[in-house]
């Protein structure tokens, strides 16, 4: 890296709040000493650094890579951009976009969009709210999700849902997520399995990745704090996030057995942390790095 590079994404740094030649200089170390072996690859969920992923989309995604990331996983606040133009930012910056999140709604025309990316996955984080109210709705979204999965297959990808924690709440005798797993097909709607999310939701990893295991393509990863107690309210930042490998959450228990079930994919999606963000990345990568075996 030239001075002018490493001045830019100095300043880029110091606009997220991280300063360059301290003690926390997630960015700094980073840029002096990238990693490029780190095994079984990681990504970057990209919400994680949405305060200064508009300044520069292009420089962000390089910061990611110096980091030692090898994979973003994309979201709606870059699809301003064409896909060739996201493609080619991914590509350069030296990683990949394998997955994408998209909202339930309009995910259906953004399929050729994904594929033009480049991506295997397109993940959606939401059921709607004229499904939520009764069994029979849960029924329909199942059907619904089914179709969705169809047409993403259709064009060479493959669905996932991704969970928060209210889908977890105990109702008529089951609860939403589980509603939603009996009514679609493991072949059409896979899951990107929030482990945070999950665990806050009062639900055991280790259980779910076992009970799941022909569905669970991808995980996000971010930690959580000693004094948490399980919530069906989604939290907003500080919530009881920390930076993954700070909190409770058994990593090395998750992670063995992910692997060994053959999930593939797995991204830091950090929503808070104390520290600014690329730092915070930064401390989740080092810590992902100790559990390699």
């Amino acid at each position: 890296m030239d001075r002018r590079e490493f001045a830019r994404l100095g300043a880029l740094a110091v606009a997220a709040g991280v300063q360059v030649g301290g003690v926390g200089s997630a960015l700094a170390a980073a840029s002096l000493s990238p990693s490029s072996s780190a095994s079984p690859a990681y990504g970057v969920q990209l919400y994680s650094v949405r305060e200064i992923l508009g300044k520069d989309t292009a420089g962000v995604l390089r910061a990611i890579r110096k980091i030692g990331y090898t994979e973003v996983e994309l979201f709606w606040e870059v699809y301003g951009h064409s896909a060739k133009e996201l493609r080619a930012m991914v590509s350069d910056a030296g990683l990949t976009a394998p997955s994408g999140l998209f909202h339930f709604e309009g995910l259906e025309s953004r399929i050729e969009f994904a594929a033009e990316i480049g991506m295997k996955y397109m993940v959606c984080p939401d059921i709607p709210k004229m499904y939520t109210g009764s069994l029979d709705g849960m029924k329909r979204a199942g059907a619904e999700f089914n179709r969705l999965g169809e047409r993403v297959a259709a064009g060479g990808l493959r669905l996932a849902y991704h969970n928060a924690n209210p889908e977890f709440r105990p109702w008529e005798g089951t609860n939403l997520f589980t509603a939603l797993m009996d009514h679609t097909n493991p072949q059409l709607v896979g899951l990107e399995i929030d482990c945070y999310w999950a665990v806050q939701g009062g639900q055991d990893m280790n259980a779910m990745l076992e009970k799941y295991r022909d569905r669970v393509h991808l995980l996000h990863l971010k930690d959580r704090t000693a004094n948490a107690t399980v919530s069906y309210v989604q939290e907003t930042p500080p919530g009881h996030f920390t930076d993954v490998g700070k909190g409770t959450i058994d990593w090395p228990s998750i992670l063995r057995k992910a692997r060994a079930q053959g999930i593939q994919y797995f991204f830091v999606d950090q929503d808070g942390s104390s520290l600014p963000e690329l730092e915070s990345l930064k401390v989740s990568f080092d810590y992902l790095k100790t559990l390699r075996a």
